[in-house]
């Protein structure tokens, strides 16, 4: 049986394609690099399990990382900076900064509006329910439970 396109140009690569994706290049420019085109690479990913697999686990880590990287946004946190600077007769002198970033309300209302992760709510009208549960105070426990969750302080 004579090898396809498909076994010469992507199978090969299927590893790759799953790390490629996972560093965050888009499926575009992948196919564009193995010499395959738009219409053939979704054609293939129809057809072939083992390459809809490969795009589908690399996608998969790539939106982990960006939802905890939105998930940090929404709650806040603190970095520690290193800062060298030049002292007098040329020395470096190494500092340390700490920097804090404010919880985002745009990233808490993509969360509260899409429901990713642990963070479903009802609709944004929510003021309270009927032991006069404030929706701030559901949302600072959430937030507490969430950043227990992922070790975040």
């Amino acid at each position: 049986m004579p090898r396809t396109n498909y076994e010469e140009h992507v199978k090969p690569h299927l590893k790759d394609i799953t790390k490629w994706l996972q560093d965050g290049i888009t499926e575009k420019s992948i196919y564009a690099c193995l010499g395959v085109s738009h219409g053939t690479w979704y054609d293939w990913k129809k057809k072939y399990p083992d390459l809809m697999d490969a795009t589908m686990r690399g996608r998969k880590v790539q939106t982990e990382k960006l939802d905890d990287a939105a998930f940090k946004a929404a709650c806040g946190y603190t970095v520690l900076l290193r800062k060298d600077r030049v002292g007098r007769g040329g020395t470096v002198i190494t500092c340390y900064e700490e920097v804090h970033y404010p919880p985002d309300h745009r990233m808490y209302a993509l969360f509260r509006r899409n429901g990713i992760g642990d963070w479903k709510f009802r609709d944004d009208t929510d003021t309270g329910d009927e032991q006069g549960n404030n929706a701030l105070d559901k949302l600072a426990s959430v937030i507490q439970a969430s950043k227990d969750k992922h070790g975040v302080e």
